[in-house]
């Protein structure tokens, strides 16, 4: 079983609300964050705890009386996975060159056509020649 881009996605949801709070937090809440179903929230979590990424624990809700809450806190794995250093750092002289092209990219197609403007913006794409790679999670 791997961390595939699904349960990367719940996980990293689960670290950003377990941040805010520093409370666990239960499916329900990471369910609608994410705006699935709390049974598809369940079932996710439990196949990212299988992976050491999360732990469960039982907690008491005080709204009910007698029922516990199922809730999720990720594991050390899981920090050592979002804050792990960059594999290969940059060079600044590329960053800033890239920054001015793209300035410079941008003020010439302010008066631009949308056609023409994307014409010209893949045209510079295929001639960039950097070592920078944009990446989103």
């Amino acid at each position: 079983m791997a961390l595939t881009k699904r349960r990367l996605q719940f996980l990293h949801k689960l670290m950003d609300l377990y941040q805010k709070t520093n409370l666990p937090i239960h499916y329900e809440a990471l369910a609608k964050s994410i705006g699935v179903s709390k049974w598809t929230a369940y079932d996710m979590l439990k196949e990212i705890e299988k992976l050491g990424f999360i732990s469960r624990s039982y907690e008491v809700n005080s709204k009910e009386t007698g029922r516990s809450q199922v809730v999720f806190v990720p594991t050390s794995k899981a920090s050592e996975l979002f804050n792990q250093p960059r594999s290969e750092a940059f060079d600044l002289t590329d960053w800033n060159k890239t920054v001015a092209n793209i300035s410079k990219l941008l003020k010439d197609l302010k008066n631009t056509g949308l056609n023409e403007a994307l014409r010209k913006m893949i045209d510079e794409i295929v001639k960039m020649n950097t070592r920078i790679h944009f990446a989103r999670i």
